[in-house]
């Protein structure tokens, strides 16, 4: 996807860890997964960047979550500890939203 918008990975689309913490932050679900690398690839290409880095998933979470930094996932060695689905679910009762993870 970020091929596609000009931009390099660096790789990091290669590595596992980056994908763990990626469906970690998604709460395990794939359709913010999707909306995460589409949001930091529009991100980094909204700033001029030319390579997408995790600071920009970091900023896509932060802004659709409302987070501090210490509970994000992209910004944190410890990423398996923070109840992601927990931070969705109130991310998403905060936006009005329907919540497609408790039913």
């Amino acid at each position: 996807m970020a091929s596609v918008a000009g931009l390099s990975d660096n790789g990091l689309f290669e590595v596992d860890k980056f994908f763990m913490i990626l469906i970690h932050a998604s709460a395990d679900c794939f359709g913010p997964a999707i909306e995460f690398v589409i949001q930091a690839v529009s991100e980094a290409k909204a700033n001029g960047d030319t390579v997408v880095y995790p600071d920009h998933f970091a900023d896509v979470f932060e802004d659709r979550i409302d987070c501090a930094e210490d509970q994000n996932p992209f910004l944190v060695t410890e990423w398996h500890l923070i109840d992601t689905k927990k931070m969705m679910t109130r991310a998403r009762k905060e936006q009005g939203a329907p919540n497609r993870l408790t039913g």
